[in-house]
């Protein structure tokens, strides 16, 4: 089990595309964080990807050219736990820590290592490896 401390406090972290027009986005962004999260050791994090549904909330099917888009939506996602090491180092990091638990990030495609909790998709990806907040 993560402590506390190092997992976001709400079970859900707020997607783009979320919100008014959530119903023509076809993401999951109703995926809870699952309970017994890997413990990120060092200064690793664990990122909640995004991922395509099959249909959107308004009925819509995602046509299959449209699922390669699920290549990219594995580039966005959300902080979901942090190692105890993340963003301490001072010199690396000068200006302090590039995002926090709850924090929407852009990662690298090809970077970190994909697993899957509870079917819910994530990646454990180094501090210095986010593009974007």
């Amino acid at each position: 089990m993560v402590p506390r401390s190092a997992v976001a406090d709400t079970t859900r972290w707020q997607a783009p595309g979320a919100g008014k027009n959530a119903g023509m986005v076809g993401y999951i962004t109703d995926a809870p964080i699952p309970p017994d999260l890997p413990r990120p050791v060092g200064y690793r994090l664990v990122i909640q990807v995004l991922e395509l549904k099959d249909k959107t909330a308004i009925g819509l099917f995602v046509a299959g050219q449209s699922r390669d888009g699920a290549k990219i939506l594995a580039m966005m996602g959300g902080v979901v736990a942090m190692g105890p090491d993340a963003y301490k180092d001072t010199e690396k990091f000068p200006h302090g820590a590039w995002c926090q638990l709850s924090d929407a990030v852009v990662i690298p495609m090809h970077c970190g290592t994909k697993l899957s909790v509870h079917g819910v998709a994530m990646r454990l990806v180094n501090d210095d490896e986010i593009l974007a907040v």
